[in-house]
């Protein structure tokens, strides 16, 4: 039987994941449909200023890592992390019951 609380909590993570989820989807529609109404961008004409010459030069190249690849390798640090194993147990809510078994324990002696 699961208490009013455990449901209570349920009942609000699941209205939090449906909000986060609608917050998700509208901001990627209204991000596609402002870049889809931008005007394009206006061709300035190639012009030359006699007697000056623009000076060349090599930037450095640097390994800059993609969004993609920012946000693939957090998702993966964070998916470690729940995954951990701390003492035998695999994960963070093994180790939080675990954790909150302690003090019960030491009373119990």
């Amino acid at each position: 039987m699961t208490s009013t609380f455990t449901a209570k909590a349920d009942e609000t993570t699941a209205i939090i994941l449906d909000t986060v989820a609608k917050v998700q989807d509208a901001t990627l529609e209204a991000v596609s449909t402002f870049t889809a109404n931008l005007p394009e961008a206006p061709k300035v004409p190639a012009f030359e200023i006699p007697g000056f010459e623009v000076p060349s030069f090599d930037l450095p190249k640097i390994d800059v890592p993609s969004a993609s690849e920012v946000s693939a390798a957090f998702y993966d640090i964070v998916e470690k992390l729940v995954e951990l194993p701390h003492k035998g147990f695999v994960g963070g809510y093994q180790f939080v019951r675990h954790f909150l078994a302690l003090p019960r324990e030491s009373i119990e002696r």
